[in-house]
């Protein structure tokens, strides 16, 4: 039985995947910013994350989740550092907002759809 391919092998065969990948993330995150002066978040916006893997011919759950990840460092980029100082009341603030549908000021992540 012949060796398997090594990681290195695996990773250089998805690069340019998740190069394209990332191209249309960035064009998605773009054209939600035009339209609603937000960007969309994966948590928040569920069934664009469906739609987007749909577009890109995502079919497994496991490149689901390798672009549910790759829109996820697009997230950390634009959100705000979350501090030591937010804890319990944050979250709460942050719950309730998402309940109502309310978005922060300083928010850049359009409401939950």
């Amino acid at each position: 039985m012949p060796p398997g391919p090594s990681a290195q092998e695996l990773h250089a065969r998805d690069e340019p995947v998740r190069l394209r990948w990332r191209t249309a993330i960035e064009a998605e995150f773009a054209e939600w910013w035009g339209r609603y002066q937000c960007f969309p978040h994966p948590r928040r916006q569920d069934a664009w994350l469906e739609m987007l893997g749909d577009r890109l011919g995502a079919r497994t759950d496991q490149q689901m989740h390798v672009l549910y990840g790759l829109v996820m460092e697009r997230v950390e980029l634009y959100g705000a550092p979350r501090t030591q100082y937010g804890g319990l009341l944050g979250d709460a603030e942050e719950w309730v907002n998402g309940l109502m549908r309310w978005r922060a000021s300083d928010d850049p992540f359009c409401p939950p759809s």
